[in-house]
């Protein structure tokens, strides 16, 4: 099994859990990565991604923690991430410890959501306000047993109920990097 906290720009990518292509967050004690996906993108997307300033917003959700993230002048979108669910097999679902004013670098990627290679690669900077927040959650959800119907709910709900814009706006903390 290949590193699942590497991303290289070519390269497929496998953190070794088996579900339906998607997009990937890894948030373990070693680090973070996230591995988006879109539909055909297309040169200005692949643009917008590599250069694009970066915002991040965190939802502590009841069976979640939700990642809403956007690219430049791009829409929000959001991935509900579960531990007991994202975590690859031999790594602990957390974060690493960050001290006051340091920041966590998170691999970013961009892939075709047919699972092509890795387009376009960066690193979002997270700053400890922000990763104390992904940290806590991850903490409350570790601890606590899984409900796969629960699971699929909320994250149906999320999705089709509430939406991207709208769990932005309500996320407990937010950065913006790059």
């Amino acid at each position: 099994m290949s590193d699942p906290l590497s991303l290289r720009l070519g390269d497929y990518f496998d953190a070794g859990l088996r579900r339906w292509p998607g997009p990937e967050l890894i948030l373990t004690t070693d680090g973070g990565l996230f591995l988006m996906d879109v539909v055909s993108p297309t040169p200005a997307d692949i643009a917008n991604f590599s250069t694009g300033a970066m915002e991040f917003a965190w939802l502590d959700a009841r069976h979640h923690g939700v990642l809403c993230y956007r690219f430049g002048d791009g829409a929000w979108q959001h991935y509900a991430f579960a531990p007991h669910r994202d975590t690859p097999p031999g790594a602990v679902a957390g974060l690493p410890e960050v001290g006051l004013g340091q920041t966590l670098a998170v691999s970013l990627g961009l892939a075709d959501v047919d699972r092509t290679p890795v387009l376009a690669v960066r690193t979002a900077e997270w700053p400890e306000h922000f990763v104390g927040a992904v940290r806590a959650t991850l903490a409350r959800l570790v601890a606590r047993p899984v409900d796969s119907a629960q699971l699929v709910d909320e994250s149906n709900d999320l999705h089709l109920s509430v939406g991207s814009e709208r769990i932005a706006r309500r996320a407990g903390v937010q950065c913006r990097c790059g």
